[in-house]
């Protein structure tokens, strides 16, 4: 709510003016506060790093925000920054702040996902069946990384293999450089791994033993 509220108020331009002229001031009161005069003419702007961790999805592309913490006096600024997608760990995004006379250098941070990971714009996913799948042979779905729901093997196929990868065309991440809504996408690459029978029956021993580790009753 707060991103979009901030975008609301960065897109119009009555708007805009009224939030660089607050900045301004906050940043006029933190000069003055200092002992230093704020500059009324054009000035350069300072640069300023931070780091912005963003989780996968984010990186499909979306707005983002950036807590700034200025002197106490003036308080913290939320600034909204476009993320585009594609965009890969250790990028650098550029945000002009007018009315404080800034500019963020914002270098993105990927932050690790529960069942995907990254390679180039391909994802990379493990899916581990049943020892008895190829018997029953039941279909595999997955939710990819945009929230669509994948068919990885239709119902009454074999995994033909103990380690079986199967690559989807488009599901991965946007390209860098692409067009919003017109993005191409890398692939997403989905192993499927059939766990042996021994490994079951050894999980169900475990299960079985008494909490003192000695033999069933």
């Amino acid at each position: 709510e707060a991103v979009n509220e901030a975008f609301s108020t960065l897109s119009e331009p009555a708007s805009r003016r009224q939030y660089d002229e607050s900045l301004s001031r906050a940043a006029g009161r933190a000069a003055s506060h200092a002992g230093a005069p704020y500059p009324s003419g054009p000035a350069e702007y300072a640069a300023v790093s931070v780091e912005l961790f963003c989780s996968l999805e984010a990186m499909l592309g979306g707005w983002q925000e950036i807590l700034l913490s200025l002197p106490s006096h003036v308080g913290q600024l939320r600034v909204p920054v476009w993320v585009p997608g594609g965009s890969r760990h250790g990028d650098t995004l550029f945000v002009k702040l007018e009315g404080l006379r800034l500019e963020l250098h914002a270098q993105l941070r990927q932050l690790g996902h529960a069942r995907f990971s990254r390679i180039g714009d391909d994802l990379r996913t493990v899916i581990e069946c049943h020892p008895l799948h190829n018997l029953l042979r039941p279909p595999i779905r997955i939710r990819t990384i945009c929230g669509h729901t994948l068919t990885v093997s239709d119902a009454g196929t074999r995994v033909q293999k103990r380690r079986d990868v199967r690559s989807f065309a488009g599901y991965g991440m946007p390209r860098a450089g692409q067009r919003r809504g017109l993005s191409e996408r890398g692939a997403l690459l989905v192993e499927l791994r059939v766990r042996p029978p021994y490994a079951e029956l050894a999980q169900l021993a475990v299960l079985a033993s008494p909490p003192g580790g000695g033999p069933p009753p």
